[in-house]
């Protein structure tokens, strides 16, 4: 899972990948703490080779969390071609995630 640093960063990663997901999060969450293994694994799974996981620290990144409208987290985006097709908040689970990365990934 690719942690980003800055809006160049995120910016390069939509604009070279067609399947991009997103997590906004705070080391300081609970929810997002749950879902870090989760989405670690979720990274190194076959399965997911067309897909790049990265991660936003809400913290280190308030323009990032602004231009995306954050108000909670965990908040994920699932980008295609640098576009937003869906977001969701809170913990989720793995079959959930899967589930729609093939809807929205056409996996």
């Amino acid at each position: 899972m690719i942690e980003i640093s800055n809006k160049a960063q995120l910016d390069t990663l939509l604009a070279e990948n067609e399947n991009v997901f997103v997590d906004f999060y705070a080391e300081w969450c609970g929810p997002c703490k749950m879902m870090l293994p989760l989405l670690d694994g979720l990274s190194k799974e076959e399965d997911n080779k067309h897909i790049v996981l990265c991660k936003v620290n809400v913290d280190t990144n308030a323009e990032l969390t602004l231009e995306y409208g954050i108000t909670s987290i965990p908040h994920m985006f699932l980008m295609k071609h640098g576009n937003k097709v869906h977001d969701f908040k809170g913990a989720q689970s793995k079959p959930k995630i899967v589930d729609m990365f093939k809807t929205y990934f056409s996996l």
